[in-house]
């Protein structure tokens, strides 16, 4: 600030500095020439006089000439007399010039100014007054005519510099007092609040104008931090845990209302080091996005040791984040138990149809996840007589050992599923190729026939019934697989049960 203010001084003080030199040259030079036509008057009355006094003698140019010769003259002047009619020197104190045509040495001039000229190889200049029948002049060099005006030009230019230089110090002194100290202030204190210390007070009382705007500021941030006060309190008062952030610009630290830390699961000491600087904030922000929900949007599990969501709404712009982070641990817990509930048979923990049927949908919308894929119909074989044998509370023991069979080769890349009482299906998908799947069934198979639940103190087999249906072979709609699946299971039952055949 006080550099830009000093150049912009130096500058208005040196314009000043070159008009009032420029004025100073032009005065000078009228000066000069204004002293040599009053000198000239002198010199030019003394020879009219001496021509008047010798009117009756000089008959001749020649005395003329005698006379002009005779006149005492100073180092670089020159005296003449020029005749009127002929414009010819009668008479000079340079007896060269006599009979030289005046215009030789001026070429064009004027009576009683001053004119400049370089004909004679010199600058000289010329001053001429009507006197009778004669033009009487002077001449002089004109460095001698303006000697004066370097040393004069060179004196005004020093008192000029030590005038700017005591006026630039002055000014600077009283701006950087009452101006720059002020605006210094507040462009410190604007930068602060900026920066999120909405607690700065702005003391500028240099000037009335300053002053002024520093206790406008002043008032704005006070209202800014009893807004923050009020919408804290509003939060605060709201039966749920819920909080406000904003950061960005050139300020490190996070603007965050009280219950952010409770929300995250922090200390006070964490989470005032983590509102101190904006990118660890932000890291925190995104470590936690890496944890996404299934099936909630913009809902993240925190990496506690308890079970705890959280759902993080975040707004953009060029300057700044502004999020809003609320607990929902109570709200998706619920909602995943209902969906457990609703999608998950209570009896074995396999899917149900419904959720079956959503999970193939999804999957058959992007058909590449599915590759090789196998899909299988099963059921329990003889479960009617085993309830009537055993009672229904075993036969729950042989359907939740049928699931236990069918969940031997339970992964990512397979549904599970319980249809109805004792019908089951298992689809498994995502494989390289046939022969895998291929294992897959091989290792349910070897499972089964070794299956077996513990009725009133002996051991009971416990069998299945299936078919399966390759999906590289029939890359058929899910209808369509189930019904050939449906037909493999049917063959297996003739053929004896206890068997898995696969469709031809």
């Amino acid at each position: 600030m006080k550099k830009i203010v000093a150049t912009r001084l130096v500058l208005i003080i040196g314009t000043v500095m070159g008009v009032i030199s420029l004025l100073n040259i032009l005065i000078q030079r009228d000066d000069s020439t204004k002293h040599m036509k009053n000198n000239s008057a002198l010199v030019i009355d003394q020879i009219d006089v001496a021509l008047k006094k010798n009117e009756q003698e000089i008959v001749k140019k020649t005395e003329v000439r005698n006379l002009i010769s005779r006149m005492p003259v100073s180092d670089g002047m020159t005296y003449y007399v020029v005749e009127k009619k002929e414009h010819t020197i009668v008479g000079a104190t340079d007896n060269s010039l006599v009979t030289t045509p005046i215009e030789e040495l001026m070429g064009e001039w004027k009576l009683e100014e001053v004119v400049t000229s370089t004909k004679t190889g010199l600058k000289k200049c010329f001053y001429f007054e009507e006197v009778g029948e004669y033009y009487i002049g002077v001449s002089q060099l004109e460095t001698m005519v303006f000697e004066n005006m370097k040393s004069n030009a060179g004196q005004l230019f020093l008192y000029l510099f030590i005038a700017s230089y005591i006026m630039i110090v002055g000014s600077m002194s009283i701006v950087d007092r009452y101006i720059i100290q002020d605006i210094d202030k507040i462009t410190a204190g604007m930068k602060d609040i900026t920066n999120g210390k909405l607690d700065t007070v702005i003391e500028a009382d240099k000037t009335p104008e300053l002053e002024g705007l520093s206790v406008n500021i002043n008032q704005m941030t006070s209202s800014l931090m009893e807004q923050n006060r009020k919408i804290s309190k509003v939060l605060n008062a709201v039966d749920m845990l819920i909080a406000v952030y904003e950061y960005g610009g050139e300020s490190d630290r996070v603007l965050a209302s009280g219950k952010l830390g409770a929300i995250l699961m922090m200390s006070e000491e964490e989470m005032e080091k983590l509102l101190a600087d904006k990118n660890l904030f932000e890291q925190k922000i995104q470590s936690i996005k890496q944890q996404p929900v299934e099936g909630f949007r913009k809902v993240y599990q925190l990496p506690a040791e308890t079970e705890c969501y959280v759902k993080i709404e975040s707004l953009y712009n060029q300057q700044s984040e502004f999020g809003v982070i609320m607990d929902v641990t109570e709200e998706i817990i619920e909602k995943q138990r209902l969906q457990r509930e609703r999608d998950y048979d209570l009896l074995t923990g396999l899917l149900t149809r419904r959720a079956f049927y959503q999970k193939m949908k999804m999957l058959y919308q992007n058909p590449e996840n599915l590759k090789h894929a196998v899909l299988m119909m099963c059921d329990l074989d003889g479960l009617k007589q085993f309830n009537d044998t055993y009672g229904h509370a075993n036969g729950d023991k042989a359907i939740k050992k049928a699931a236990e069979i069918l969940s031997v080769v339970k992964d990512k890349n397979s549904y599970v599923t319980r249809l109805s009482g004792d019908e089951y299906s298992i689809i498994i998908y995502g494989a390289d190729n046939d022969d895998i799947l291929k294992e897959k069934i091989k290792r349910i198979y070897d499972h089964m026939i070794q299956a077996k639940i513990e009725v009133f103190g002996k051991e009971v087999d416990v069998r299945l019934s299936g078919g399966y249906v390759f999906y590289s072979k029939y890359p058929e709609e899910l209808d369509q697989l189930l019904k050939k699946a449906d037909q493999a299971l049917y063959e297996s039952k003739e053929n004896g049960r206890a068997r898995f055949t696969e469709y031809k």
